[in-house]
């Protein structure tokens, strides 16, 4: 495929743009053109075969930039914060406040109520004494551990779509998303003691901008795919499509939705934590999403970024049987919990 000659293609890198492909129907030649000047050629129909001179037929509009501000506002029908979650979180985080409040917040969501205590006596949380009211498990489990299973109840129903723009069902977004978080606070636990009780809800949270891109790469398939077959990543892709991916597009998200900002810094960062302001917490959900994906026959350290790896400075024993521990865990929750 030649490239048509034009200065937007000039010191591109590879995911700075989609090479889309047009082809002249008189000699059959094939170009291709940077979305940048495709976007500067909106009310043409046509541009001149640089070969044999005929008109090539255009179709812009379907890879025309769009500002992550009308991407954001298009993304309305996405469910507000749940109100319950923003008021345990300020019960929590108030030195007024006591088990007694958040106990009392549960007990007018019966429905919450419900899913929690299911989730309570679990053999995942695995009390010796069931909970049969939101007030005992208050007192069980603490605060801190209440939060994150609202955050966590709150997030299978965020999570409870298919996104099909990336081809991904829900229990595999929602799964994904759980190991992350898992994985996330076991590491704080051992390394990160002061992100413990943040890593969990950013590890749900941190792929929380697919679910704004999801319709918008929809439309862009063929482009998306093909930028994933020449090798590209999924957030590189996302980039060279729309000028940014799910990650900065869901700390915009998160601030939205109140998420305390070292948690939506993280999760910008996450692809890139090098970039995080030096925070501990992007290391730590960078590394959590390798081992979600990566091939179990691989070493973490093969594709953990080498300061990631360095900063959460365990081995791949230890990153090895943290995987398969979280996935088990992953497998109770969702089976036994959260899927009907």
């Amino acid at each position: 495929m030649t490239r048509l000659p034009d200065p937007a293609w000039i010191h591109q890198t590879p995911e700075a743009f989609v090479p889309v492909e047009i082809h002249c129907p008189v000699c059959q030649k094939k170009y291709g053109l940077s979305p940048d000047s495709l976007a500067r050629l909106t009310t043409a129909r046509e541009v001149p075969c640089p070969a044999c001179g005929g008109g090539i037929p255009l179709q812009p509009g379907p890879l025309s930039p769009m500002s992550k501000e009308k991407l954001i506002k298009e993304a309305g029908a996405l469910p507000p914060m749940p109100e319950i979650l923003i008021r345990a979180r300020a019960i929590v985080e108030s030195p007024y406040a006591d088990v007694r409040d958040l106990a009392e917040v549960l007990e007018k969501d019966q429905a919450m109520t419900t899913r929690l205590l299911k989730l309570a006596n679990s053999a995942y949380y695995g009390l010796r004494h069931p909970a049969e009211s939101a007030h005992k498990a208050c007192l069980v489990l603490g605060e801190q551990t209440l939060l994150q299973m609202i955050t966590l109840v709150s997030t299978s129903k965020l999570f409870s779509h298919s996104l099909e723009g990336y081809d991904l069902d829900a229990a595999t977004i929602f799964s994904h998303a759980l190991f992350v978080a898992i994985v996330s606070k076991k590491i704080c636990g051992l390394r990160f003691r002061e992100f413990e009780s943040s890593a969990f809800s950013a590890g749900l949270l941190h792929d929380a901008g697919m679910l704004i891109l999801d319709s918008h790469i929809r439309k862009r398939k063929d482009a998306y795919q093909s930028l994933r077959s020449q090798g590209f990543s999924q957030h590189g892709a996302e980039k060279a499509l729309l000028g940014f991916d799910h990650a900065e597009i869901g700390h915009d998200f998160c601030i939205n939705w109140k998420v305390p900002e070292d948690q939506a810094l993280a999760i910008h960062w996450h692809h890139e934590p090098e970039k995080g302001r030096g925070k501990a917490l992007a290391h730590v959900l960078h590394a959590a999403d390798i081992l979600s994906w990566q091939d179990p026959d691989r070493l973490p350290s093969e594709d953990i970024r080498p300061e990631s790896f360095a900063r959460i400075a365990l081995s791949d024993e230890e990153l090895h049987t943290l995987r398969t521990d979280a996935w088990q865990d992953v497998a109770q929750i969702v089976a036994d919990i959260l899927i009907p």
